[in-house]
């Protein structure tokens, strides 16, 4: 506690004379003690990673996004240019030309078939993959016959694609069959 805080202005005297006094201000260095290093603050440390990443999310949704407005822009194009409508089909005729129900069980008939689909489309053609048919019985859900239509092309105009199938099967409900179809 006897050390003093601030040095005295005044030098002890030698050789028994008086101290003078400096001709100028002391510095801090001189004042705190020559010891202590002086104090210089640091520069702020900079996080490259978090901006780097940062950074390529932002531009990863703005391609993102750009992407999404030209796919857009491409679609109205489209849609202006060839202004697609739906293509209709319609049944129009089935008739089951044989049904032959046999004591064994054994149920074969011939289905005639008759499609007609329309393309109100001028510029667009719409192709269909072979469609399996069935026909069933409303009320067991038995099946009766079934087939397949080959692979469609619907150009702009009326199309109609007669089909006819021939079906055997071994029916375990037979007599049911039989009594439905007479009612």
């Amino acid at each position: 506690m006897a050390d003093k805080v601030y040095p005295s202005t005044t030098k002890p005297a030698t050789n028994g004379t008086a101290a003078t006094k400096p001709s100028f201000p002391a510095t801090k260095a001189q004042q705190y003690g020559a010891t202590r290093p002086a104090y210089r603050p640091q520069p702020a440390s900079r996080k490259r990673s978090r901006g780097c990443c940062c950074a390529c999310v932002l531009w990863t949704t703005v391609v993102i996004f750009i992407l999404i407005v030209l796919a857009a822009i491409a679609g109205g194009i489209i849609y202006a240019l060839y202004r697609p409508h739906r293509p209709t089909f319609v049944v129009s005729g089935l008739k089951i030309s044989s049904l032959n129900l046999t004591s064994t069980s054994h149920l074969t008939t011939n289905i005639n078939l008759n499609i007609t689909t329309r393309n109100p489309n001028k510029k667009l053609v719409y192709t269909y993959n072979p469609i399996t048919i069935s026909v069933t019985t409303e009320k067991d859900g038995v099946l009766v016959g079934s087939g397949s239509l080959p692979l469609i092309r619907a150009w702009h105009q009326e199309h109609n694609f007669p089909e006819s199938f021939h079906h055997k099967q071994r029916c375990a409900a037979g007599r049911q069959i039989w009594d439905q179809i007479k009612q």
